[in-house]
């Protein structure tokens, strides 16, 4: 079996929620396939007590798309902390659409 889910924030909280909560139902050789916004050169950085940052358009400063946190290349170990075995990527628009691939 595979789960897709779409992630549009960057909430630690939540998506660390979500992936620990998916992973016992995938099966062994099962997938769950998800996006989160990365940073592709850079570590992952947790924004509190840094000013406000929204995903889109800077102009645009939408209170439900404040970014919590920046995700960066380390963002393997959210995916294998939450008992998957494997993390990959797949590239639909490198670096802007980044689908990650985790598997057991």
């Amino acid at each position: 079996m595979t789960w897709l889910f779409i992630l549009t924030r960057s909430n630690t909280y939540r998506i660390l929620c979500g992936t620990v909560r998916v992973s016992p139902g995938v099966k062994m050789g099962g997938n769950c396939i998800f996006t989160i916004p990365i940073i592709v050169d850079r570590m992952s950085r947790d924004r509190a007590g840094l000013g406000p940052s929204y995903h889109g358009s800077p102009d645009v400063p939408a209170e439900d798309q404040i970014v919590f946190t920046e995700f960066g290349v380390d963002f393997w170990k959210m995916v294998l902390g939450a008992g998957f075995r494997f993390c990959g990527l797949q590239a639909f628009e490198y670096p802007a659409a980044l689908a990650v691939v985790a598997s057991k």
